[in-house]
């Protein structure tokens, strides 16, 4: 949701290159892409390797999860 709301917010000055009936189609298809990468990353994942690893990738995992979640919180309060 945030993501679309930023993009939207930075592309409105780009908004009448484009008529509303090719915008919409490539918002969609560009939505599609970002979740077909996501889930491309999520097959190549192994629990097995991951667990033979030790718990440090799983932290450093965790705290960069964190930190994302804490930026993009202080970003949208910040810009809204």
């Amino acid at each position: 949701m945030v993501r679309a709301r930023l993009c939207r917010g930075q592309c409105d000055q780009f908004a009448g290159y484009l008529p509303p009936a090719i915008k919409a189609p490539l918002l969609t298809f560009d939505t599609l892409l970002l979740a077909t990468a996501m889930a491309a990353l999520g097959l190549e994942t192994r629990v097995a390797k991951l667990r033979s690893l030790g718990p440090k990738p799983l932290l450093l995992a965790a705290l960069l999860w964190l930190w994302l979640i804490l930026g993009g919180a202080a970003m949208v309060h910040t810009l809204a």
